[in-house]
């Protein structure tokens, strides 16, 4: 499995009160790699357009992220992505915030998208070309193979919002928003405001 990873800086409008990365910072520097992977793996820019590539019609609906330990000050990290779940109509990305000269983590989590139609807005299936680009960047590849086709997707294939009539949670240490008790707790903080 593939990953992608972009280096962002991190610079002092970042910083909260206590001069470390601020948690919602963290999101924008998740959205900006997730964005980069969509223009180095399809050429997508920010101009959205349904007919040229109907894929580009999606949109997160959750996003989960455990603070293990803080930014301090001005600085620069990694951010990791990967693709955790590819499922008929949703994905799973998952992510890693490092420091630049190592491997220890300072967030982990998951995005969840979902893939829409464009002029109904309710779930649609990945196109078989989008399966095929995103394919080395997969984790979990799908249970039995041509299984988005056959309609037999397996336990976690349907994640939370993408097929209402089967909401499965994603099999993932991230399955519950936070304030659940199975969500897994930070054991350093990072920004609290």
């Amino acid at each position: 499995m593939r990953f992608f990873e972009r280096i962002h800086g991190v610079y002092f409008d970042d910083l909260d009160a206590f001069q470390i990365l601020h948690n919602a910072r963290y999101v924008l520097l998740i959205e900006r790699t997730i964005g980069a992977f969509w223009d180095h793996v399809f050429g997508w820019k920010a101009l959205l357009d349904p007919r040229q590539a109907p894929d580009q019609s999606h949109l997160v609906r959750a996003n989960y992220i455990d603070y293990l330990r803080p930014v301090r000050g001005v600085s620069e990290v990694r951010v990791r992505i990967w693709i955790e779940k590819l499922g008929r109509t949703s994905l799973v990305f998952g992510f890693r915030v490092l420091p630049v000269d190592e491997d220890t983590d300072y967030a982990v989590g998951q995005r969840v998208m979902v893939r829409i139609d464009p002029e109904t807005h309710r779930p649609t299936p990945w196109t078989d070309e989008f399966r095929q680009r995103v394919a080395p960047y997969c984790r979990q590849a799908e249970q039995e193979e041509g299984a988005h086709l056959s309609g037999n997707h397996g336990r976690g294939a349907n994640l939370p919002g993408s097929d209402p009539e089967e909401r499965i949670a994603p099999p993932s240490p991230w399955p519950r928003p936070p304030g659940s008790a199975a969500f897994p707790r930070s054991r350093e903080g990072g920004s609290a405001g």
